[in-house]
């Protein structure tokens, strides 16, 4: 059996102890599969009928088959059957199905968007997010605020909550550049928007800016994502 005080659960060997190499080769077969781990997928519920030896895969909520009861581990082939290992927080794999790289951050797998050079200085894609609940008027600067010295993408956004009022439509945007993501947007719930801009450095925080257009707001609720990049400095 593992033992379960290394990280991996991977087996020793015990004094006196007979087969030994079966030991040895659940071991490295461990070690192989976990090493520059590549995840087939973190989506698939059911396991797939033929897997590879060494293939890994992470069990998503409400598994079938083999991998039930098993969510939230990575399951990798062992002389062919599934063997489960829990995930640790900064486990990087390269995720087969989507082509990207991700890290576990202790609850969920995000795709690897920090750079950092040996003095500590770091180049960070980010997506800041906020939800905002609109108030009468004809503008409402919201709750999602651009980060001081980021550079800015794109804001995105999707209508949870339609938007009443006397508006027709309306648009996204900053101060002083109202239309600037998206504008004659939908006021219905489910609109949603991708507002690609000129990269720009932004200065100083800065919220994003619903404007009413046709008329005035009264309420609703949006979803508002603003993608940018960060960075730090070195020690």
């Amino acid at each position: 059996m593992p033992d379960t005080s290394t990280r991996l659960g991977i087996p020793f060997l015990q004094a006196a102890q007979a087969q030994k190499h079966v030991t040895v080769n659940e071991a490295l077969t461990t070690l192989d599969a976990l090493t520059n781990m590549v995840l087939q997928s973190i989506s698939t519920a059911t396991p797939p009928a033929m897997p590879e030896e060494s293939q890994c895969y992470f069990v998503p909520d409400s598994p079938t088959g083999d991998w039930a009861n098993e969510a939230g581990k990575i399951a990798h082939v062992f002389n062919g059957g599934w063997r489960f290992v829990t995930p640790l927080t900064g486990m990087r794999a390269w995720l087969a199905d989507e082509d990207k790289a991700v890290v576990w951050n202790g609850s969920a797998w995000q795709p690897i968007t920090t750079i950092s050079a040996a003095n500590g200085a770091t180049t960070k894609t980010d997506v800041v997010t906020a939800s905002h609940t609109v108030t009468a008027g004809a503008t409402n600067d919201t709750g999602l605020i651009i980060p001081e010295r980021s550079i800015l993408f794109a804001v995105s956004g999707t209508v949870s909550t339609a938007f009443s009022g006397t508006l027709a439509s309306f648009a996204v945007g900053l101060p002083g550049q109202e239309t600037r993501f998206s504008n004659g947007l939908w006021i219905g719930q489910g609109s949603t928007f991708v507002g690609p801009s000129t990269p720009e450095v932004i200065w100083s925080d800065t919220p994003v800016r619903l404007s009413a257009e046709g008329g005035d707001f009264t309420g609703g609720e949006i979803n508002l994502a603003a993608h940018v990049m960060r960075f730090t400095a070195p020690f």
